[in-house]
């Protein structure tokens, strides 16, 4: 579902806003995209659909050369894709040469220093090679082969939003910011920032006017940590050997991991946005729900006790890979999310949400249409999407998807509105899985 993005702008900032979708759209031609001197390149081809004619000079007057055939050019090459990480609207890749390219929304530079959306990937210029990236909705990281981490996108305070670890200390990256955590070598969950009701693991100060900003440190788990998602306040991981699964945060420990009793045994964790999915043995899909919110707000509190810990409903079978996706208060059930069946296809479904699309009429003023309880039921059905199968991994965000190949091809569909999907344009809707329009 398209998000409105009109919201409560005011006229002078629609206006901006409309100019700025024009005057930065791009042209599709080929270009290095650098974002400083270091590691920029030249083009590798004129461009799709170029003509490239070769003559060579004729022997005498009297017997001039035949033209030489028109030799078509092809699209420019696929970059090998190892692993990508997707917000709510926008993405990072890493290649399999170590470069990391982001494209999307880039309202706090998340994407690049240029302050308008990236609708065609952008080349990151990381110091060393990187082997792991993560992203949340304002900000991304890169795991560097030393083992540093580097960051960039909200944090305005450093130049064009990047900053660099002084030493190493994660193996890999978990994808949750402004909680700042990874596993390390050890397979210890490591985690700082902002522990807002206990997201961290660590025990929530309810008595604090302002939660501290906690330094980075070890969450207090049981075993090696095998899987963590993190999502909205809360947050899970697989533990041990046997995988046991421990939750914490609002509504199962604002104090420190508690175990949960799955239905079944849980095999894979996928958290986004305000959603944490499991995937037991049995091919099941469970989510947990989102909490009810009080109609008005009382001061900041932990729901930890039995009767307000967060239910988990099934939504799917049949599974054996799955993301889910949702916007905090976003009013729906099972919002965005993708599963892998058996037979190795894929489906969707993005569900939409009750108040509809708002539109503006002729003299400025905004509606919306209502969605009926058919439509939103409809649209909670995983429905399956052509040109996909036997993926590696899979990813939605807010209404969109990506699906990493075997072969290191990544093919992005759904909500573009952002540039999202790295085609090169912004539009509502891409129903066709393809691959970014790499500027190589």
């Amino acid at each position: 579902m398209r998000k409105p993005i009109i919201g409560s702008m005011t006229a002078r900032r629609l206006r901006w806003w409309l100019s700025s979708r024009v005057t930065t759209r791009r042209l599709p031609t080929i270009a290095a995209l650098c974002w400083n001197v270091a590691g920029c390149s030249a083009p590798t081809s004129a461009g799709p659909g170029v003509k490239v004619i070769g003559v060579k000079p004729a022997a005498s007057a009297s017997s001039p050369a035949p033209p030489a055939p028109a030799q078509e050019v092809g699209p420019p090459p696929t970059l090998a894709i190892s692993d990508f990480s997707l917000s709510a609207n926008h993405v990072c890749a890493l290649a399999t040469n170590g470069e990391v390219w982001c494209w999307g929304a880039n309202y706090v530079n998340q994407v690049s220093p240029a302050n308008v959306d990236a609708d065609t990937p952008v080349r990151i210029p990381l110091p060393l090679a990187a082997t792991d990236v993560a992203v949340s909705r304002a900000e991304s990281c890169a795991l560097l082969s030393d083992g540093r981490r580097a960051c960039w996108g909200s944090r305005d305070e450093f130049e064009f939003g990047m900053e660099i670890e002084s030493s190493p200390r994660f193996q890999s990256l978990v994808p949750v910011l402004p909680a700042n955590c990874g596993l390390t070598h050890a397979q210890e969950l490591v985690c700082g920032g902002f522990n807002h009701l206990g997201v961290l693991g660590f025990p929530w100060d309810s008595h604090a006017k302002v939660e501290v900003d906690l330094p980075q440190r070890v969450v207090p788990l049981p075993g090696g940590v095998e899987q963590v998602a993190l999502a909205g306040d809360l947050g899970c991981a697989l533990v041990g050997p046997e995988r046991k699964l421990f939750c914490w945060g609002n509504g199962w420990g604002c104090n420190g991991p508690k175990p949960v009793d799955s239905p079944q045994k849980v095999t894979a964790l996928s958290g986004a946005g305000a959603r944490i999915c499991l995937l037991t043995t049995g091919g099941d899909v469970y989510q947990f729900t989102e909490l009810p919110r009080p109609e008005i707000p009382p001061s900041p509190s932990c729901r930890d006790d039995e009767a307000a810990r967060q239910p988990v409903a099934k939504i799917a079978e049949g599974a054996t890979q799955v993301s889910c996706f949702a916007e905090p208060s976003a009013g729906c059930s099972m919002c965005s999310g993708c599963i892998v069946d058996q037979q190795q296809r894929v489906l969707c479904w993005d569900e939409l949400g009750p108040h509809g699309v708002v539109s503006l009429d002729d003299e400025g003023g905004m509606h919306a249409k209502p969605n009926s309880d058919l439509d939103r039921a409809r649209s909670r059905v995983p429905t399956l999407v052509e040109g996909v199968s036997h993926p590696k991994r899979i990813a939605a965000g807010d209404g969109f998807y990506c699906a990493l190949m075997e072969s290191g091809l990544l093919l992005c569909w759904g909500n573009n509105s952002r540039g999202q999907l790295g085609r090169g344009e912004s539009r509502d809707l891409e129903e066709i899985p393809a691959e970014p329009a790499w500027p190589l």
